[in-house]
């Protein structure tokens, strides 16, 4: 079996610890105790740009492409 596969199904089993842990952490969100980095937001029509900063590594945090 593949390490990745392995990873993976060790984070989403049970079902209900994925869920809980998920609630955990959009809660952090909310109570403002855990702030979310955003990179950028991008119409579709400039997600040619988005990748190259991507590739290019002069973002940080998660790009958004925002229709």
């Amino acid at each position: 079996m593949c390490p990745s596969r392995q990873w993976s199904a060790d984070h989403i089993r049970p079902p209900e610890q994925f869920t809980a842990h998920t609630a955990e952490l959009f809660s952090l969100v909310e109570k403002g105790e855990l702030s979310v980095r955003s990179g950028g937001r991008y119409p579709p029509a400039e997600a040619a740009r988005a990748h190259t900063g991507i590739e290019s590594r002069r973002t940080m945090g998660k790009l958004q492409l925002i229709p």
